[in-house]
């Protein structure tokens, strides 16, 4: 049998269809670990991501042998998917993936309504301490940023989070929150006690004044320099100049208003 041809039009197929209904997977036409990250990305079910990878398993083994890298890779893949308890063909592997997002979609997901204790969040806290977060890269940000183009939130979704925020209080804590606090740091000896700030300490701290300064520029050209922004948008309340906005633009080169240019520098008064 001719492996690669089968493949080849199992991709083609997935290529020229709508995305079907239900559950289904993303699959890399050419393997990541073996051709590295590319675009040729296809939409395919359970069942057909199955079969593809045991075919390239297949074409692997057939084209480059058992002990090169590339058909172990695929080895590895196919294993990976066949070899899950019960699961040892398409069929079965196709009905545990639905069974599995469907016995674990919204309420009937495991952590539904519940939330992590304090010493969960701890834990986990610490266990991603010292570990290194791979930065996204301009080209992953952009991908992200044009699959989520035109999408917009449901309307039954806006109302839930809408009645969930009804009556509450947000950027203050609860009192139930307060007592919490309260009472944790009841007893607590401070780390200050018996101690006292020199005269030099108390100067700088009584003079130190950590602001910005401003350079702003306008669509004409004219260029203005100010300590205070909200005050200068407020002064030039006849441009509808929004604080907000005027905020966004500094030493951000990537937006855009009103053709206004805004940089900040830091000022520390008593350095």
């Amino acid at each position: 049998m001719n492996y690669l041809k089968v493949y080849c039009n199992l991709i083609r197929k997935a290529e020229n269809r709508t995305p079907p209904e239900g559950y289904t997977e993303k699959h890399h036409t050419f393997p990541v670990s073996i051709f590295g990250k590319n675009n040729r990305i296809v939409v395919l079910t359970a069942k057909e991501h199955y079969i593809a990878h045991a075919l390239l398993e297949k074409i692997c083994n057939k084209r480059y042998g058992l002990k090169d890298k590339r058909t172990f890779k695929m080895k590895f893949a196919y294993n990976m998917m066949s070899n899950v308890g019960e699961y040892k063909n398409s069929v079965l592997y196709e009905y545990f993936k639905k069974r599995f997002f469907m016995n674990n979609a919204g309420e009937n997901h495991p952590m539904y309504g519940k939330s992590h204790s304090e010493e969960s969040r701890r834990k986990m806290s610490k266990a991603q301490k010292g570990k290194k977060k791979i930065p996204r890269s301009k080209e992953h940000i952009e991908k992200l940023r044009q699959a989520n183009i035109g999408k917009k939130v449901p309307e039954e979704v806006r109302n839930k989070i809408k009645k969930s925020m009804l009556g509450k209080n947000v950027g203050s804590k609860s009192k139930e929150t307060r007592d919490k606090i309260s009472k944790s740091k009841k007893g607590c000896v401070s780390a200050f006690k018996g101690k006292y700030h020199t005269e030099e300490t108390k100067n700088k701290l009584k003079n130190l004044k950590i602001k910005y300064e401003y350079t702003i520029i306008s669509p004409f050209g004219v260029e203005y320099k100010t300590n205070n922004l909200k005050k200068f948008c407020k002064e030039y309340s006849k441009q509808y100049l929004s604080y907000p906005n005027m905020s966004k633009l500094c030493n951000n080169s990537g937006y855009n208003y009103k053709m206004w240019k805004v940089q900040r520098t830091l000022v520390l008064d008593f350095l």
